[in-house]
């Protein structure tokens, strides 16, 4: 029964706590809606002293090397050799998002012009100066950037995609046209660097096969004049072993001889390795300032903010609700 009786008179409690806060609201109707307005119309106009900022990226994916698949052969006589650091593998995606989020990648957006408008006018987006020489000021323009700069990658369809925003609709493209411009000469050199490496290494690899092949043929040459007549067992086992020795350095030579040439080709190899599946496009829209949330997001908190002060009113002794004022 007492807890019934308890129920049953914090309900009408309740109800008397909501028709005060409703009647207090009324009384201040004109004020609050004076504020909610006056607040949200302030931050939507100083949202359009904001600058704008526009979108654009692309989707693409990394075509593999040509020189990958074909030093399988040169790898399985090198792992005979005990030569297990010759250089191999292909890159994963997330190895060509760090490789596009890299300064020397972003440094020509980041540090360099962009065109404004179709007229080709060009113009700073990320520093203030006309040539920023200073370490500071390279560094403040890069973290800039990649404020307005972001990648994600797709394991699945093994691509890699990106966005960058500008202050114009066509400096947005231009930057992704530049950025993927840049990541392709970026991976051009970095294979040629690699290929450089492994050409050098083929090349030391293949004068020491060169020298063994040699010295193979030699030993073979020193027993055939020193045995005419080759009908002892022993003397045919010990021709045997030296016609393999000869043959495995004959076929070790051939491919390295191979895989040089193919390092050497992959050296001057500049063609495009970007498959781009969804290119850059002018964006039709701004992404930076959203003014209708800015608005939204003023009038929610300014009515918050109000009924915030009703309850602070309410929860005042009574001889203080003079004292505190209307809002």
């Amino acid at each position: 029964m007492d807890s019934g009786a308890a129920l049953t008179s914090q309900a009408p409690s309740d109800l008397t706590g909501l028709v005060a806060v409703l009647r207090l609201v009324r009384a201040n109707v004109t004020p609050f809606a004076v504020i909610i307005l006056g607040v949200t119309t302030a931050s939507t106009l100083a949202s359009y002293m904001l600058h704008s900022w526009y979108r654009s990226g692309a989707e693409f994916t990394v075509e593999s090397g040509p020189i990958v698949n074909s030093s399988a052969g040169v790898l399985g006589l090198a792992s005979q050799l005990g030569l297990a650091g010759l250089p191999g593998g292909t890159p994963t995606i997330n190895y060509y998002e760090e490789v596009l989020s890299s300064d020397p990648v972003l440094d020509p957006v980041a540090i360099g012009t962009l065109p404004t408008d179709s007229s080709g006018q060009l113009e700073s987006m990320f520093y203030n100066k006309s040539d920023p020489l200073t370490a500071s000021e390279r560094a403040r323009a890069r973290r800039k950037l990649k404020n307005h700069f972001s990648t994600t990658t797709n394991g699945r369809a093994n691509t890699v995609s990106f966005w960058v925003e500008a202050r114009t609709p066509y400096a947005a493209r231009a930057a992704a046209d530049s950025i993927l411009a840049s990541l392709n000469r970026a991976i051009i050199a970095l294979r040629r660097t690699h290929a450089t490496a492994e050409r050098v290494f083929l090349e030391s690899r293949l004068d020491t096969a060169r020298l063994n092949e040699a010295r193979a043929e030699d030993s073979l040459r020193t027993f055939y004049t020193q045995n005419r007549v080759l009908t002892a067992p022993s003397l045919q086992f010990t021709e045997a072993r030296l016609k393999r020795r000869v043959d495995f350095a004959l076929q070790l030579s051939g491919q390295l001889e191979t895989q040089v040439e193919q390092a050497r080709l992959q050296e001057v190899h500049d063609t495009p390795v970007l498959s781009i599946i969804s290119p850059p496009d002018v964006p039709a829209r701004r992404s930076y300032p959203n003014r209708l949330l800015i608005a939204l997001s003023a009038l929610i908190g300014t009515t918050l903010a109000c009924l915030m002060w009703v309850v602070v009113q309410l929860t005042l002794p009574r001889g203080s609700v003079g004292a505190a004022g209307r809002p």
